[in-house]
């Protein structure tokens, strides 16, 4: 909602200031390749309704915003994303003037119109960099720094200025299915030029806002709900600026279909079925072990905390296969985990998200804890210990299924952990995806 009139950092309202209302949805896709690389690409629509005042009939814009293209790395990736490890990422994405496009006012008037856009209706560059850092297992923060910038002009000659965000907020995790977050964050606008006229006296602006917002989650879907208030702004000429915005988001994690995922775990068992190693169970069905016991003396132990709805934790157990196939001074005892509940994840505490690797030295010391982790970060972290170990050539790998199996695959409901990607992976561009310049 836009309903206050602004010249510098005074208020300047009026019965006759126009409002402006901003209804925008985003629908977007996210693709994680493995290794810390993800893919993403969102179009936005939206709906702008300006009502002048003054007895004026209302103007409406609608249409698509700027479809968007971007790549990321995160670089858990690197060090693995066990609990407290630093989720560092970077994004880099491409806008595309797919963005809708209005003036508003006469044109035989000395005065320039307004403009309105849903996005910048123009080329643009966004990179992007955020951190997620958690203090203790229900608590943490996270920040983030983006900076957009548009290529090109709009089909009617506006380029608008850069655009900078620095973002940051707590958040707390009271319930494994509730994520609390409270933040603040300043925007930075540069003005806007026009063909022809140069720079749009009434244009850019500097805003400080406080955000609250709550997730919500339920296996692979979750749900985002924030307010934005701004409390400080700052704007060049007079201008229409924004008093509140909400924001829903509803995001769905898919792991692959059933059969895709039947199919791979037959492939698995097939043809990915390393003969030999160290390798035995600790525990199935969820039943209780004794750690002391499971450990192997003079060889470095993996714990492999596995479930048979845990679709990544079938990569960790080839993984972890080939790895003992490869070195006799490797043991990997696997614990099964049927739910939150069972006996063996008792050692996990209240919050479980799998793939589970404890790693122990040769002398029962407890050297690393990947949790949420992956097949990569395994064998990056197994590598630097092995380094040097005796170990001998692999053997042909052997047909027939595995004695204890590994189920049927499933979602993974804990990717990486929540609340990510800002307490809850969805990017913050609700309020941004208008413009508009207004020299009155």
């Amino acid at each position: 909602m836009f309903d206050h009139e602004r010249r510098g950092k005074s208020d300047v309202s009026s019965a006759t200031t126009p409002s402006l209302q901003s209804f925008i949805t985003t629908l977007s896709v996210r693709h994680a390749f493995g290794g810390g690389w993800s893919a993403d690409a969102a179009l936005p629509a939206g709906n702008i309704r300006l009502d002048p005042g003054g007895g004026v009939e209302s103007r409406r814009l609608a249409g698509f915003g700027d479809f968007t293209l971007g790549g990321a790395y995160d670089f858990a990736g690197l060090w693995g994303s066990e609990l407290y490890r630093p989720r560092l990422s970077l994004r880099l994405a491409v806008g595309f003037p797919t963005g809708k496009e209005s003036t508003i006012g006469d044109p035989n008037d000395p005065v320039p119109p307004s403009v309105l856009t849903i996005g910048t209706a123009a080329f643009s560059l966004t990179n992007e960099i955020s951190l997620t850092q958690r203090v203790h297992e229900r608590f943490g923060f996270n920040t983030r720094l983006s900076y957009r910038q548009p290529l090109s002009d709009t089909d009617e000659g506006v380029r608008f200025g850069a655009y900078n965000q620095t973002a940051g907020s707590l958040f707390v995790v009271p319930v494994d299915w509730l994520a609390i977050k409270l933040g603040g964050e300043y925007d930075v606008r540069r003005r806007a030029e026009r063909e022809g006229m140069g720079v749009l006296v009434n244009s850019g602006a500097r805003l400080f806002a406080v955000r609250a917002g709550v997730g919500i989650f339920a296996g692979p879907v979750s749900i985002s709900l924030e307010a934005r208030r701004p409390v400080f702004i700052d704007v060049n000429g007079t201008q229409i600026v924004e008093s509140f915005s909400g924001q829903a988001s509803l995001s769905v994690e898919l792991g692959g279909g059933e059969e895709e995922d039947e199919h791979e775990h037959e492939h698995h068992d097939e043809h990915k079925h390393f003969e030999g190693g160290d390798v035995a169970d600790a525990a199935v069905k969820g039943e209780a072990f004794d750690l002391q016991a499971t450990l192997v003396p003079g060889k470095i132990t993996v714990i492999d905390f596995w479930a048979e709805w845990c679709h990544p934790c079938i990569h960790v157990d080839e993984g972890l296969r080939e790895l003992a196939s490869l070195y006799p001074g490797l043991a990997v005892r696997r614990v099964e985990i049927v739910d939150d509940e069972s006996p063996a994840a008792k050692p996990l505490g209240d919050k479980i998200e799998l793939p589970i690797v404890w790693i122990f030295d040769e002398h029962g010391q407890r050297v690393d804890v990947l949790t949420a982790t992956d097949e990569a970060a395994v064998r990056r972290r197994l590598g630097e210990l092995l380094k040097g170990k005796p170990r001998h050539e692999p053997p042909e790998p052997g047909g027939g299924h595995d004695a204890h199996g590994h189920g049927k695959a499933g979602h993974d409901a804990h990717e990486h952990g929540k609340p990510d990607h800002d307490a809850h992976g969805h990017d913050e561009h609700g309020h941004d995806e208008h413009g508009h310049d207004d020299p009155h």
